[in-house]
């Protein structure tokens, strides 16, 4: 068979240069097939099958990091959120895993007790201390610490309340950023 055309969607691809560089990239293993350089979450929601009669369709992607991307019916095109670790991707596994810590900390520091949360992510960690914490979360990557959001599943299906409400405020910012990129579109497809 012989290729026409190829779409390359990648995690990460955010400006001009990056998709430049993957066009460029492509073109030199493919130099006769038109390439399509776009990111992961463009890719994503073109996969879903579309629906008549929206006036826009949503993705909200959430794993180590979280974005909302979609697009109008009238093709234009809105993001929220996916803007790393530290100042972004709101509701994602390292969200969630950095208010856990700083949860059970608070906690800890309010009521000299430490929470059942605090206990789990000890053991998973295997430290002995709270204050362990302290030197491990300076040297920990974001894929170390969004690691510790399975803790916050398990104990919130323990029943854990502190997990409970720290699980539905990261719901709750992912629903958030949805409804912003949909009003964003829904406001762009009006003028």
């Amino acid at each position: 068979y012989k290729l026409s055309g190829l779409s390359i969607g990648l995690a990460g691809a955010r400006t001009d240069a990056d998709l430049e560089r993957i066009q460029q990239a492509a073109q030199r293993v493919w130099p006769n097939v038109e390439v399509y350089a776009t990111n992961d979450l463009e890719t994503a929601l073109a996969a879903c099958p579309s629906v008549a009669g929206v006036a826009a369709r949503v993705l909200v992607l959430a794993g180590t990091g979280s974005c909302c991307f979609g697009r109008s019916a009238k093709n234009q095109t809105a993001r929220v959120g996916g803007r790393g670790h530290v100042v972004g991707d709101r509701g994602s596994a390292c969200d969630l895993s950095q208010r856990a810590l700083k949860a059970v900390m608070a906690e800890y520091d309010h009521s000299g007790r430490w929470p059942r949360l605090g206990g789990k992510i000890l053991r998973t960690l295997l430290l002995n201390d709270p204050e362990d914490l302290i030197p491990w979360s300076m040297q920990a990557d974001k894929t170390e610490i969004a690691s510790l959001a399975v803790c916050v599943f398990e104990s919130a299906a323990a029943r854990d309340d502190l997990a409970k409400s720290l699980l539905a405020e990261a719901a709750q910012a992912l629903a958030d950023d949805a409804d912003a990129c949909a009003h964003r579109l829904v406001r762009r497809s009006e003028r």
